[in-house]
């Protein structure tokens, strides 16, 4: 749970800074956006015009993934040793799967609006599953594990 968690907030501050940066919008309201359309995943359009109740299931929604994910990194920490060897080649090779599945297996079977795939939009995404997801799962639970 802790590494589902330490994940999903860092993976959440990257996409509010990155957004916010990128779009000259002040960072809460792009953190709204992004827990709406992650909200919209189950309830379409609907959820941009839901404001922060919205926005707070689609953190549960997130928490929920995280905790999915977070679960499959502790199977194969456990039960691969090259995992073990090289966490930090695990980790990003594991983000990297993650957006995978994420934008082309779980995204389109739900109701939010899909990304663009430019090639900086893939890019940012793979930053940031890569980098800001599946690295922090991975250390949590090489931390949490050896201990």
């Amino acid at each position: 749970m802790a590494a589902a968690i330490v994940g999903l907030i860092a993976i959440t501050i990257y996409l509010v800074i990155e957004r916010a940066a990128a779009n000259g919008l002040p960072p809460m309201q792009c953190l709204l956006q992004l827990l709406q359309w992650d909200a919209s995943n189950a309830y379409g359009t609907a959820a941009f015009s839901g404001g922060w109740t919205m926005a707070c299931i689609g953190l549960a929604m997130d928490f929920l993934v995280s905790l999915a994910w977070g679960i499959v990194f502790v199977v194969l920490f456990n039960g691969v040793p090259a995992v073990r060897r090289n966490i930090v080649v695990a980790g990003l090779l594991f983000g990297a799967c993650v957006m995978v599945v994420m934008i082309f297996a779980i995204v389109p079977i739900g109701y939010a609006p899909q990304m663009r795939e430019t090639p900086l939009n893939l890019l940012n995404v793979l930053i940031a599953h890569t980098v800001f997801f599946g690295l922090p799962v991975a250390l949590t639970v090489q931390r949490l594990l050896r201990v």
